[in-house]
């Protein structure tokens, strides 16, 4: 394509996105005027900007805080606050998904990661600074990828308030790391992990990239989860039968525990499966962009140095040819051991491919589980009709307006 005077290769089929993110990966860096956007907010030290050998330095550093022990661990958390956000829908006959999702999310990996407690969850509730900066962050950051990159030098009311949220930002950073130093928080693998892990060399990681480390583990943990919940929510909500079904598969494995264990994760297939189906049709995070690093072959087309490649790996997840003649259609099926066992590899990819898959893709899972599984055992969701859902691109896969549901609480010992 040729966008603003300059070609765009797009890319939607597996043998070459594999040549990108796996085979070739070192020709095909991280860079572009996005990521230059997401430096300017975020810094260029984060592990979601970074490339080469300080970006794997910081992978292998961060690496064992996301170990299955570590993730048994973090699911206490996990479960604490989804007992909390099923408390605040007491009384609620109804939900806005979005707001309130996000900000569960947003709490649990502020707490979980490094022990801080956001403020509510309630989507009125603007007192929390974290939760403020972040949203406008969020917000302020898509603005500046769509238009010029002089944006962010103009005079305006809104580049002086993210300026601001995000040296209150940078405080709340530095206090939660001074925090655990002293060891008056809550010690949290994650947290833990990143103040005394070495590398090679022996060698710490320094305040400004331990800064950045914090700043880019909430900044994904938050917006892409809750847009993840939505749709989910939103598919078992049209789903009503598979809603039931799934209530008692939680039923089932859970009997009378209170909390969702990583064994009880285990177990619970078909709730697996419609995680699983969520991603396919609605991934948080649909287009990865690279650039060609030099020029290059991909698939028998020439491409420049230099060129933006868009990978589409929504595209790629509703191709028919992988995912049959019902692939824009949502269908659990999908996710069968026989259907997975006789699909091509790598066309399944919510979370990336090869080695930059995000870190914490198994975080992911283990908390939408934790969230999806508390609100589901305790009420039933249903859609409010009369709404138009119009999916949109922001930084994640979301919707132009937020999702509203019915909620309806279930009869103690319904479905037991």
């Amino acid at each position: 394509l040729n966008i603003l005077n300059k070609p765009w290769v797009v890319v939607s089929d597996p043998g070459m996105i594999q040549q990108i993110l796996i085979h070739d990966r070192e020709r095909f860096p991280k860079t572009g005027d996005a990521v230059d956007e997401m430096k300017a907010i975020g810094g260029d030290l984060g592990i979601l900007v970074t490339e080469g050998k300080q970006w794997l330095r910081q992978r292998q550093l961060v690496m064992p805080a996301f170990r299955p022990e570590q993730l048994k661990s973090m699911m206490v958390d996990m479960n604490e606050i989804s007992h909390r956000a099923v408390a605040e829908l007491a009384g609620h006959p109804e939900v806005e998904a979005k707001g309130f999702l996000n900000r569960v999310a947003l709490a649990i990996i502020c707490q979980v990661g490094f022990d801080y407690r956001v403020a509510s969850f309630q989507s009125s509730a603007e007192s929390d600074p974290l939760l403020e900066a972040q949203e406008v962050a969020c917000k302020e950051l898509m603005k500046r990828i769509q238009r010029t990159k002089y944006w962010k030098q103009l005079p305006l009311p809104s580049n002086y308030r993210l300026d601001r949220l995000l040296m209150t930002q940078r405080k709340i950073f530095e206090d939660i790391i001074k925090e655990h130093r002293e060891g008056e928080a809550e010690a949290k693998v994650l947290m833990q992990q990143l103040l005394t892990a070495t590398d090679g060399e022996g060698e710490h990681i320094g305040e400004d990239e331990l800064i950045q480390l914090v700043h880019s583990f909430i900044a994904a943990g938050h917006e892409t989860s809750g847009a993840f919940l939505q749709w989910t929510l939103y598919y078992l909500a049209t789903h009503p039968e598979l809603q039931e079904r799934v209530r008692d598969e939680l039923s089932l494995v859970l009997g009378d525990d209170d909390n969702i264990t990583y064994e009880h994760y285990q177990q619970l297939t078909l709730l697996e499966q419609v995680l699983k189906e969520s991603l396919r049709l609605r991934p948080p995070i649909p287009i990865m962009l690279r650039s060609a690093g030099d020029d290059l072959n991909l698939g028998g087309h020439h491409v420049e140095k230099g060129s933006p490649i868009l990978i589409m790996l929504g595209a790629m997840q509703k191709d028919p040819k992988y995912w049959g003649d019902n692939a824009h259609f949502f269908d659990v099926g999908h996710f069968e051991k026989e259907a997975e066992a006789s699909r091509e590899r790598f066309v399944f990819a919510p979370f990336g491919l090869g080695p930059r898959i995000c870190v914490g893709h198994r975080f992911s899972m283990l908390e939408a589980a934790v969230i999806i599984g508390q609100l589901l055992r305790h009420y039933r969701f249903k859609w409010v009709e009369g709404q138009k859902v119009e999916p949109v691109l922001t930084l994640v896969w979301t919707t132009r307006t937020p999702l509203r549901f019915e909620v309806e609480p279930i009869a103690k010992g319904e479905g037991k």
